[in-house]
């Protein structure tokens, strides 16, 4: 019951966000103005990850990527980056908006539901995100060929 009080303020702002985002079309506004700074691949898909994780940092993952995705592929794949690589970069740039700071919803609940103390959890998650995530971010992003070795695997052809 705790958690759930100290959770619930938390999701009604995000659902409050993420309604708003849709009624103002903001995240159409977002891709387009994208689009319009850049005209490099590299250069989109790195605006395109500060966007998501900026996105995972205020709304939730399945709201997240709902947005996100309806919004950026077909941007991205006029660029050329396939439906199944903008899977594995939406998962990994939601994923790490979750865990970061200010609002970082999947480590407040980790630290709800597991008594440890937010500086704690914090300075922990931190060296994560520094050490293990944003070098996987970068991986995912610039060598399609790695984010797409496992689905080849399993998939075959068909990736």
């Amino acid at each position: 019951m705790a958690t759930t009080v100290a959770i619930m303020p938390l999701i009604y702002c995000i659902i409050m966000f993420s309604r708003g985002c849709l009624m103002e079309d903001l995240l159409r506004q977002i891709m387009d103005a994208l689009t319009s700074i850049a005209e490099n691949k590299d250069m989109i898909l790195l605006m395109t990850n500060v966007f998501m994780v900026s996105t995972g940092m205020l709304m939730d993952d399945a709201r997240a990527v709902l947005r996100s995705t309806q919004i950026l592929l077909p941007g991205v794949a006029q660029l050329g980056v396939g439906p199944v690589h903008f899977a594995a970069l939406a998962g990994v740039k939601l994923g790490l908006g979750n865990v970061t700071p200010p609002t970082a919803p999947l480590l407040s609940l980790s630290g709800q539901i597991s008594g440890a103390p937010r500086d704690q959890s914090m300075k922990t998650a931190l060296y994560l995100i520094l050490f293990a995530w944003l070098p996987t971010r970068a991986m995912t992003t610039f060598v399609p060929d790695l984010a797409l070795w496992l689905p080849r695997l399993l998939l075959g052809s068909r990736v």
